[in-house]
């Protein structure tokens, strides 16, 4: 038998996967561009911009993530969109969990969200599971922003701080 041959790119990855990352990156770029030049305010024509984001945003989640969604940009405007669909459209709130999941597990999207203090202030209590490595029990309005800890007997250290019933 012959070996099978399969094109690949200059970094040794199947061409057609390099493909298919092309064209998610593409069409990431332009819904992000789109919902960057949205105006604030009703959501009623935002579900179009939604999916395509949702769609691409999926698709990149996994060991490409950080190579996909990096340096989309207008990272704050995306943030603010999805809150926005978060309180306007109940049906789609755990769709718009899932996206803002995997934007944060992405350092450039979390930095963006915590360096932004009005962003913080705005972001539904309920979306609070979307971002990693919080405080225990650390109010985000009290402390102004997350502490990363950095290893197991940092957070043991740090748990004794806080309790557990309230």
């Amino acid at each position: 038998l012959w070996p099978a041959m399969v094109a690949t790119t200059a970094d040794g990855q199947p061409a057609i996967e390099s493909d298919m990352l092309s064209e998610t990156r593409n069409r990431l770029l332009d819904t992000v561009a789109r919902i960057g030049k949205r105006p604030p305010g009703p959501m009623q024509d935002a579900l179009e911009d939604f999916h395509a984001l949702r769609s691409g945003v999926m698709r990149a989640s996994g060991s490409k993530a950080d190579e996909l969604l990096a340096d989309l940009q207008p990272k704050v405007a995306v943030i603010e969109f999805l809150f926005g669909l978060f309180e306007a459209k109940q049906i789609y709130r755990r769709q718009v969990t899932g996206v803002l999941t995997v934007f944060f597990k992405v350092e450039a999207w979390l930095e963006a969200f915590r360096e932004n203090e009005d962003l913080c202030a705005r972001m539904p209590e309920e979306l609070s599971v979307c971002v990693p490595t919080c405080t225990l029990g650390a109010s985000l309005k009290q402390t102004g922003g997350f502490k990363r800890l950095n290893s197991h007997s940092e957070l043991a250290n740090n748990a004794s701080e806080f309790s557990l019933n309230g």
